[in-house]
């Protein structure tokens, strides 16, 4: 994991990188402090997570971001300011959170929900027939199969793959990546789910998967908490 934090304040710098240390604890994340938008641009580098401060000297946070935007697109954007008003030009750079630096504490809201949106951008490992080994993004993957004795994975390019390893064993891995038994056949990635009815599920290309109904609740329940927590609110 990879965060830049960008303010042209040095008291603030240390502030926010000691909220987002305590975050972390002993995980391992790279903090890069950057006193101006500049020279953040110049460093040219990929980050999971920039914290840009918006009123800056010289040019602004929002046209930094605007042009870190062009080549690194997957990145999240927290803007951080004193003038919560002004945030209401987030729209320009599809800012993901705003951060009142008055309120530090709300760094570990935006920090919770900033990972689990960064989830779909997961790899995991996946041993295919044929192919061995493969790391795959989490959101490529719409769901696993269970079908005559074979595991068959199903992406979003409408391709599928065989699996060589147990559907149980899958599902042991990617339970903290949003993968759920909708029943004894079907491990679904939540992040493709569409909608939940009584005995199925519809996901990503219209496609209905079976439900177990002893399934049903805790399901509606699981989609319902993933997507409120993914919400870019």
């Amino acid at each position: 994991m990879r965060i830049a934090v960008v303010d042209d304040e040095k008291n603030w710098l240390k502030q926010i990188k000691k909220y987002i240390k305590d975050y972390f604890g002993r995980v391992d994340v790279t903090i890069d402090m950057f006193s101006s938008g500049e020279v953040f641009l110049q460093r040219g580098r990929d980050y999971q997570i920039v914290f840009m401060d918006i009123e800056m000297q010289g040019r602004n946070g929002f046209s930094i971001l605007q042009e870190y935007r062009l080549n690194h697109g997957d990145s999240l954007f927290i803007i951080l300011t004193t003038h919560i008003e002004m945030s209401r030009q987030g729209y320009k750079v599809e800012a993901f959170r705003y951060i009142d630096k008055h309120e530090m504490q709300e760094i570990t809201e935006a920090l919770d929900s900033a990972l689990l949106n960064l989830q779909k951008y997961q790899t995991v490992s996946v041993p295919l027939k044929f192919l061995g080994e493969q790391e795959i993004q989490c959101y490529d993957i719409l769901y696993f199969e269970a079908y005559d004795h074979v595991v068959l994975m199903h992406t979003k390019e409408n391709e599928t793959y065989q699996c060589v390893e147990p559907l149980k064993d899958l599902a042991k891995r990617l339970q903290d990546k949003g993968f759920v038994f909708t029943s004894r056949s079907y491990l679904v990635n939540l992040e493709h789910i569409r909608k939940v009815e009584q005995n199925m599920v519809r996901i990503a290309g219209n496609r209905e998967l079976s439900l177990s109904r002893s399934k049903s609740t805790e399901i509606r329940k699981q989609h319902f908490e993933w997507k409120m927590r993914r919400a870019n609110g």
